[in-house]
């Protein structure tokens, strides 16, 4: 009959479950089922090849640009052929027409800025005033501040050398 004493062996589960049933075919069995679930519960796609063109609608009659500047230049209604590198829209440019006008006034005033100040180098060097009256920039009224300055420590180095050249003679 039935030995128990194979029952605290691992022989016995061994025997039971170490066959060609729990090995192959289960296992098997099992992946078949998951296969098939996922086979039904899955959406399949459908892809259909083939040629045609696309076309819009209508043509849209109004072009939305980012820039708040009227259209000169128009190319995309005619219906041309185009390549890399072709203006289809062009702008009128009035904002960057202004900015080349502030530049140039600004370099304008540079340059009379740099003339003024060369004329202020020689001013020192010749140790007088040569800006004309006419000159609107900061440098003549410097230049002009910088000589009444040096007229009066001249003009009191002058009051003081004379007060010592007469206290001087009364002794």
């Amino acid at each position: 009959m039935f030995n128990e004493r194979l029952l605290e062996s691992s022989e016995f589960y061994t025997k039971r479950y170490q066959n060609f049933t729990t090995l192959i075919i289960f296992p098997t069995l099992i992946l078949l089922v998951l296969l098939i679930l996922l086979a039904c519960l899955t959406h399949k796609e459908t892809v259909i090849k083939s040629t045609g063109e696309i076309a819009p609608i209508k043509i849209l009659r109004t072009i939305q640009s980012t820039s708040n500047n009227p259209i000169v230049k128009n190319e995309l209604l005619t219906k041309k052929e185009i390549t890399a590198g072709d203006i289809l829209i062009q702008y009128q440019n009035t904002e960057s027409d202004t900015n080349l006008q502030l530049q140039k006034s600004s370099l304008k005033n540079l340059q009379e800025h740099v003339q003024a100040l060369i004329i202020y180098k020689d001013s020192i060097k010749q140790n007088q005033n040569l800006f004309t009256d006419d000159d609107n920039l900061v440098v003549p009224l410097h230049t002009k501040v910088i000589f009444l300055n040096v007229a009066v420590c001249l003009q009191t180095i002058n009051n003081k050398s004379m007060t010592k050249i007469a206290s001087n003679s009364k002794k």
